[in-house]
């Protein structure tokens, strides 16, 4: 005769066996999990200093965006595993039931800590003020020559079809990039190593070039120049020329003007913050280049041709100067093999983690 605590324990065993991936793959990320609640923990402490309490908005805010972004891609994978299995596939490339579940619970932490950077990046500026625009400007002009870097892109992208299609991929297809890339490292790929190596890149990404190198050479950005140095003169021409497209979508001088007003009124806004050196836009994408590249040559292509336009891009229309994105791309090969060491001692064994590990 089976006890009832003996007839509970029987019963319980099949729902522990259903969860026992999830929990295994939540244990195995226990690593980054740390790392955001530590970065929550550092922007309390600017918030403070920076006397804001804007943390909790932006981290809602950044929730309900990557809601949106997690239901639509996660439809989507669906609907493709589903057509895999009716044609006979194994569907190799998608985690189990539990760990796809234990993945979108780190894609939103990874959305909590991006409203903690954006929050940070905000209060940068009430900590120590904006003071390396001139010298940024003048390097910029001493390595090209005695010329600011937009002027010599100018003869080449200075056309608005052009410029419109750099918008369209700057500001919407990096946000879909960078945003969803999470989300795909998270559930779907079956490689556990370049799993975490994207992974651990990505929060080191944010952490040192977004956060410690951003706050070392606070900057604005050629846009941004007039604003905060007082010298309205320098880049008037490149100001006059994206104001051309300033009412059509993904515009560079609406969204500048955006910020601007963010800036201003110090109000929480998805992606808001002035931040100059180094280009988070070109490390980002960096990241996911060399990612794309283990995936295979058609999407390391495909990932560099995207990376070149960001680059020119950040450029062009008047994001960054030049020498902050020299420094993000050699920056992003250091930040992505520590990524890799990282993971490489911090990874479960195969068992563990239920993915493969070739």
């Amino acid at each position: 005769m089976v006890s009832i605590d003996g007839m509970q324990t029987i019963a319980a065993t099949p729902q522990r066996r259903r969860l026992a991936p999830a929990l295994d793959a939540l244990r195995a990320d226990a690593g980054l999990y740390l790392v955001i609640a530590l970065y929550l923990l550092f922007a309390e402490i600017v918030m403070t200093l920076a006397g804001r309490e804007v943390l909790g908005g932006l981290i809602a805010r950044y929730l309900a965006v990557w809601a949106v972004l997690a239901g639509v891609a996660l439809g989507a994978m669906a609907i493709v595993r589903g057509a895999a299995r009716l044609r006979g596939g194994a569907a190799r490339a998608f985690a189990r039931p539990g760990q796809i579940l234990a993945g979108v619970v780190l894609y939103f932490a990874v959305a909590v800590f991006m409203g903690a950077f954006t929050s940070v990046k905000m209060s940068l500026s009430l900590v120590q003020p904006f003071q390396w625009d001139p010298f940024l400007a003048n390097l910029d002009r001493i390595v090209h020559f005695g010329h600011d870097p937009w002027v010599l892109l100018q003869p080449w992208l200075g056309h608005l079809a052009v410029t419109q299609a750099i918008e369209f991929c700057y500001s919407p297809g990096w946000c879909a990039l960078v945003f969803l890339a999470p989300l795909f490292a998270a559930v779907a790929p079956a490689n556990r190593r370049l799993r975490d190596q994207y992974l651990w890149a990505f929060l080191l990404a944010w952490i040192i070039n977004g956060t410690v190198m951003a706050a070392l050479l606070l900057s604005g950005g050629p846009a941004f120049y007039g604003m905060l140095t007082g010298d309205t003169h320098r880049f008037a021409e490149l100001a006059r020329y994206l104001a051309l497209d300033a009412g059509n979508f993904a515009s560079a001088a609406q969204e500048q003007a955006m910020l601007i007003d963010a800036y201003r009124h110090q109000g929480p806004v998805v992606g808001a913050g002035i931040s100059d050196f180094p280009s988070m836009h070109v490390t980002m994408v960096m990241l996911c280049t060399f990612a794309a590249w283990r995936l295979g040559r058609v999407f390391g292509v495909l990932a560099s041709l995207f990376a070149v336009v960001i680059v020119v891009g950040s450029v062009h229309l008047g994001w960054h100067y030049a020498v902050g994105d020299y420094y993000a791309i050699a920056s992003s090969f250091v930040i992505w093999r520590l990524g890799g060491w990282v993971a490489a001692r911090l990874a479960p064994p195969p068992a563990a983690s239920g993915l493969a590990t070739p």
